[in-house]
């Protein structure tokens, strides 16, 4: 959580993605995020479709992240 704060930018920015690629419900906090917190609601379907191709790609990453950290302990 120190790092956070760090002073150089380029290791708080490391301790920023290691953060968030332990956050649960990723896929969901991504979809909120820009559907509801950065308006893709008043770009009517091309902001949806935006936002749930957004969420989509960031399951990808979880689940593909699942997958190599299960062959790595075979």
């Amino acid at each position: 959580m120190r790092g956070l704060l760090h002073p150089d930018l380029g290791e708080r920015r490391r301790r920023q993605k290691l953060l968030l690629a332990r956050l649960p419900l990723r896929p969901l906090a991504r979809f909120l995020a820009l559907y509801a917190a950065r308006g893709g609601f008043l770009d009517g379907r091309a902001g949806l479709a935006y936002a749930l191709l957004q969420a989509w790609y960031e399951y990808m990453l979880v689940l593909k992240k699942r997958e190599l950290l299960g062959s790595a302990k075979r």
